[in-house]
């Protein structure tokens, strides 16, 4: 079995704002992450690799002016995480979304994740001579990604939810 080798990754945002009379607001964010692991096992008769890499982003503008109010709350998440059979790589993107009177909100997320693991099982023949034979390797990738737009102006409401999954697994002799 490969080494571990999880990742996780998580961004959320959250804007509220309201408004009345002649006041106006607006508000801007963002959040991202990234990650990669290395992971190398070796003994004298085997060699197993395995790397996992992610990122998310979310970005987020939301504004209200005389009589409104906004409410926009959105999460991205990456995992790259060992199971009994192989490597689950997941990405999600969620969000929602509220406006009322004059408010506008927009938010944008993404996820993405892979992993790529590579085992090799040696024989090591010796007759005077050092000799290494492989007798059996395995290789593969696996990637996923999510994301997502949505937008409200007025009265409006939104809520969404996009997954994605791809579990790999290596069986050999």
């Amino acid at each position: 079995v490969p080494p571990p080798c999880d990742l996780s990754i998580k961004s959320k945002l959250k804007q509220v704002g309201a408004t009345a009379g002649n006041a106006a607001v607006t508000t801007t964010g963002t959040t991202s992450g990234s990650g990669v692991v290395k992971c190398v096992v070796r003994t004298p008769t085997s060699v197993e690799k395995k790397a996992a890499v992610g990122n998310t982003g979310l970005s987020a503008v939301s504004a209200s002016a005389a009589n409104g109010f906004f409410k926009n709350l959105g999460k991205a998440t990456t995992e790259v995480k060992t199971t009994k059979d192989g490597t689950k790589v997941k990405t999600k993107t969620a969000g929602k979304g509220k406006t009322g009177g004059t408010a506008t909100t927009i938010q944008i997320a993404d996820a993405n994740g892979g992993v790529s693991e590579k085992s090799l099982k040696l024989d090591l023949l010796t007759d005077g001579l050092k000799f290494v034979k492989v007798t059996e390797k395995k290789q593969g990738t696996a990637t996923s990604s999510s994301g997502h737009k949505a937008s409200g102006v007025g009265h409006s409401v939104f809520k969404v939810l996009n997954e994605a999954e791809t579990e790999l697994e290596l069986k050999g002799l």
